[in-house]
């Protein structure tokens, strides 16, 4: 008991005055590396993997509520407005941002700012959350380490490149983490670990899940038995009565959730929830999900070839390549972080592991754009690194009760590494075009160099055996190897967001504005360039991307639009191979267009193929 009281009074220093200081200082600092050069391009697609012309699509709702204060305009009667309804408290924080700083970069992504900052602030309660009660932490380690930890996974969520770019680019991403984090802090705190097993909670938890699935992002849906697990749990805990009772609770919760999006879809645009869920599953998860659906290969051993190849992309994400130290941590805790549930039976062990088992289970089916998309792992990385790290002590000597567990958790660590080491080779592995790999050669090499002087310092430590015997490490080598961990994400932060900045869709969009200022843009990448000019975007070629058929009534809706609407621009990509809706060379654009200003753009500007975009003319 005394020594549990002497722990919680060292905690309580984490809210000293200067702890304060520093957190707002690392909150001040953060808001400045989001806010500067904002209207700046993206950084190339072969680093970051963001499209820029994606962005004003995902705010399509914004737009409309920004333009005409509705939540479906439709500009023309007869065409199809082709907006989504996903995102949608994502695009409600956008029209905010847009009402306030105008039809600009930083009106469309000062709300991923705002959403990326409310993660930041967030993350700092949820890690006093974890770090604060440890039970079986050890007392050597808690009160020497546990505010360096805190500050050390601020700082790295401050610096890391992914979440940098997440926070400055309008993409759903970054708020299907906002609506995990508002979960994860409200699961992890004392009040809900002392109520666990008032009715109200499993209520409260099925609502939210439910709500980050349908008014965030369906791929949230790994949120759902997350939190299901942990209110079944505990009920079964008490008794299998109270297990079924928060189950259903659990349901009741999710109904209402469900229930009020089907009354906001209605209201506001005039769909159902039914059909809407349906209709974006079919068109958007079924080519993409790792299941034998109709249409594609239903094979068991294809189904589990593309499994193989998730599991991969989730390893070489852009979180574990731009830095495999992380992804070699990550991999070690999870042993740990399994453990530690078993021994500490608490809500917040729980909810940690069950969040990460069943986003990772999730990934492993479905797994689009993992290299930017499982930037929202990041947090829960870093969280459970934490948590591992203060009681590491406490499974060291589980592990060295047995020569068995010594040796499966010393194979396991092994292959740890290995896993990790194949990460850094495939960092020299040729992307794009040869123009392309020589362009980020030298980063990757520098990232290889500074993995590979971590594993020194590891095998120095191991080799002494100080960390198992508690003995004095010397400050100089883990101050060399914290450093070394922030380094590779400060320099491409550096290299691609705040060094050598270009402007070019920002002064194509104005550029735009003396030919498509308050006209029609029929089809092709309208949306995409709609921001610092007033044109019209209508008809919107992903609604139709995906069938021949539908894609033959493109044609005829353009047609219409040219014909009785005096639909006079469109923006399209040329010499490019894909040859889909958005290219000049589809030949849904056959004999009716000519080209009238070519773009100074450049979409893979790391030494990647051009991105050639012009505005053409209608020709009637």
């Amino acid at each position: 008991m005394e020594k549990s009281d002497n722990r919680t009074s060292t905690f309580l220093n984490l809210i000293s005055k200067k702890a304060t200081v520093v957190f707002l200082g690392l909150c001040a600092l953060f808001l400045i590396t989001r806010i500067v050069l904002l209207d700046r391009d993206c950084p190339p697609v072969n680093v970051s993997w963001y499209a820029p012309g994606d962005e004003p699509i995902y705010a399509g709702t914004a737009f409309d509520l920004f333009h005409y204060h509705s939540f479906s305009n439709q500009v023309v009667p007869s065409i199809p407005t082709g907006k989504s309804t996903l995102n949608f408290i994502g695009n409600i924080m956008t029209f905010c941002t847009l009402s306030v700083f105008g039809n600009n970069y930083y009106g469309m992504r000062m709300s991923a700012v705002l959403a990326s900052f409310l993660v930041f602030l967030l993350m700092y309660w949820i890690l006093q959350n974890y770090l604060g009660k440890q039970p079986y932490s050890s007392t050597k380690l808690f009160p020497k380490y546990s505010k360096v930890l805190l500050f050390c996974c601020l700082l790295y969520l401050l610096c890391d490149f992914s979440f940098l770019v997440a926070g400055r680019i309008m993409e759903p991403t970054i708020f299907r983490m906002m609506s995990m984090i508002i979960v994860l802090w409200l699961f992890s705190s004392s009040y809900f670990e002392k109520h666990i097993l008032s009715w109200w909670v499993p209520v409260l938890a099925g609502f939210l899940s439910v709500v980050s699935v349908l008014f965030f992002y369906p791929s949230n849906a790994f949120i759902i038995p997350a939190l299901g697990t942990v209110c079944l749990f505990f009920g079964i805990k008490k008794n299998f009565k109270k297990g079924v009772v928060n189950s259903v609770l659990f349901v009741l919760g999710a109904v209402i959730a469900y229930m009020a999006y089907e009354l906001v879809l209605n209201a506001l645009f005039h769909k159902t929830a039914g059909n809407t869920i349906s209709s974006y599953a079919s068109s958007h998860y079924s080519t993409r999900l790792a299941l034998p659906v109709e249409g594609k290969n239903t094979s068991i051993v294809h189904v589990l070839k593309e499994c193989a190849s998730n599991i991969f992309n989730i390893l070489k994400t852009n979180i574990f390549r731009f830095n495999p130290m992380i992804l070699f941590f990550f991999l070690l805790s999870i042993p740990v972080v399994i453990f530690k549930p078993i021994k500490t039976r608490s809500v917040r062990d729980i909810l940690l592991v069950s969040l990460v088992f069943f986003f990772l289970l999730q990934t492993v089916f479905l797994n689009d754009y993992s290299y930017r998309k499982l930037v929202i792992l990041l947090p829960l990385v870093l969280l459970t690194i934490a948590v591992v790290l203060l009681s590491i002590t406490d499974f060291s000597d589980f592990i060295n009760k047995s020569k068995k567990r010594r040796f499966l958790f010393g194979a396991y660590a092994l292959f740890s590494l290995l896993i990790s080491m194949g990460v850094v080779l495939f960092m020299l592995k040729k992307a794009y075009s040869a123009a392309a790999f020589k362009a980020t050669l030298s980063e990757n090499i520098m990232i290889i160099v500074v993995f590979l002087v971590q594993l020194a310092c590891i095998a120095w430590f191991l080799k002494t055996k100080k960390i198992w015997t508690g003995a004095k490490i010397p400050r100089k080598l883990i101050t060399l190897f914290l450093i070394l961990l922030f380094v590779p994400n400060v320099f491409l932060s550096a290299k691609y967001v705040f060094t050598k900045p270009t402007f070019a869709y920002k002064q194509a969009m104005i550029k735009l504005s003396e030919y498509i200022d308050d006209k029609l843009v029929a089809g092709g990448m309208g949306q995409c360039y709609r921001l610092y000019n007033t044109s019209i975007p209508v008809l919107n070629p992903y609604v139709f991307l995906y069938s021949g058929q539908k894609q033959e009534l493109y044609k005829k809706l353009l047609e219409i639009l040219i014909t009785e609407e005096g639909a006079e621009y469109t923006i399209l990509s040329y010499d490019n191979p894909a040859g889909n809706l958005f290219c000049a060379d589809n030949k849904a654009y056959e004999g009716i267009i000519e080209q009238v200003y070519v773009f100074d753009l450049n979409f893979f500007n790391s030494g990647g193929r051009e991105n050639k975009v012009a505005l053409y003319k209608y020709v009637r």
